[in-house]
């Protein structure tokens, strides 16, 4: 049985793997912050709208059942579109991790290459954040349109809001993997992605959750630095994962007889 890191000294490899590379991982990061504010607004503005020309239709001053799925649907295809960008991400850190050349053009590799698989992923993962958040969002929706909220309607949120974020987490650690594994094995259909990344993910989702944690402190100070430092943390943090995901697929420990035409290769 091999031994797999512990979360310490994969961030130690993660430090001395950015070591003198931070200006292209932060250039990097700085490009995806850029695209993904302005794609942001974009998003927000077009939801605006569709709410208001809904409402206006419909008659109503407050948002319904109607409008609520409508502009849900729009938040989780914009999600997932912009979600493809990560595949990018992680492109350039799992070839920074694995010795190989990156460029800061990784970034796109999501929407030039795979595409249909990228987004497919994006929209899996988009979904569950989405799902993990109706309760608070219907008990947002109730408050608008009553003013109050009672107990008993609190509460039943609340319950709901805790199992949903339960099962959101558990579905997120078990899909960590998927676009280390589209890079890596690109042969294999969207599908056989999320098997794979559940099958490799036993008995290591508490590993890569801790690991999670232990950024907790670094992402607390940087808020004395308005977010800035949020350029250099993320490089950290991703370089990490990739080190994680690399320490996973172990030849040993793979579960497929061998890395095929994908990134490693």
């Amino acid at each position: 049985m091999t031994k797999h890191k512990t979360g310490s000294l994969l961030r130690d490899q993660a430090k001395q793997c950015l070591s003198g590379k931070y200006f292209g991982a932060v250039m990097i990061q700085l490009l995806a912050l850029s695209i993904q504010f302005f794609y942001t607004q974009s998003v927000l503005t077009l939801n605006v709208s569709v709410e208001q020309t809904l409402n206006r239709i419909m008659g109503v001053s407050q948002g319904n059942l109607v409008t609520t799925l409508v502009t849900y649907g729009i938040s989780i295809f914009a999600t997932s579109l912009s979600g493809v960008m990560s595949i990018g991400l992680t492109l350039y850190y799992l070839s920074l991790s694995s010795g190989n050349q990156s460029t800061q053009w990784d970034l796109f590799y999501g929407y030039r290459v795979q595409f249909e698989k990228s987004f497919t992923l994006s929209f899996l993962i988009s979904l569950i954040n989405s799902l993990a958040l109706v309760p608070l969002d219907l008990g947002i929706s109730i408050f608008k349109r009553e003013g109050r909220l009672s107990a008993n309607t609190i509460l039943i949120l609340t319950v709901s809001q805790v199992i949903c974020a339960l099962v959101a987490l558990y579905l997120t650690l078990s899909l960590s993997q998927i676009a280390f594994i589209l890079l890596d094995y690109p042969e294999l259909s969207a599908g056989k992605i999320i098997k794979m990344s559940f099958k490799i993910m036993k008995g290591h989702k508490l590993r890569l959750l801790f690991i999670r944690i232990s950024f907790l402190p670094l992402l607390f100070f940087n808020i004395f630095t308005l977010g800035i430092g949020n350029l250099w943390i993320d490089s950290y943090r991703r370089t990490t994962y990739s080190m994680f995901y690399l320490d996973l697929m172990n030849p040993e420990n793979c579960p497929t007889a061998e890395s095929t035409s994908g990134i490693r290769s």
